[in-house]
């Protein structure tokens, strides 16, 4: 992958917890962890009933440069939606790059 075809700018963002000092709730959120320039590749979706409602659901694959500490309890932020982490793998061997397998939800349609 050459450095023109990475076009994206992606925001990786980790889970953070803290508890609720009224409740003692677990409180999770996100932060950010790095960002990185890579590419994204639609790869399908479709529509699915969720709580009540009609989610538009949307399935990308990532490439980043390679990251160790990467997981699936991260993120993805890129051009306004949250990218959940599906599932990654080590592209071109020698640790170069991630091919991030994610999917993001485009909300309800109470139509």
């Amino acid at each position: 992958m050459r450095a023109g075809t990475r076009d994206r700018r992606i925001l990786i963002e980790g889970p953070t917890y803290t508890r609720d000092p009224e409740t003692n709730e677990l409180i999770e959120t996100f932060g950010e962890i790095a960002r990185v320039w890579g590419v994204r590749k639609d790869s399908g979706g479709g529509e699915f009933l969720k709580a009540g409602g009609i989610v538009a659901e949307t399935r990308a694959l990532f490439w980043i440069p390679y990251r160790a500490d990467l997981s699936t309890s991260h993120q993805l932020r890129c051009e306004g939606l949250t990218w959940r982490i599906e599932a990654f793998r080590e592209l071109a061997g020698r640790r170069r790059y991630l091919e991030v397998q994610c999917t993001a939800d485009q909300g309800p349609s109470y139509g």
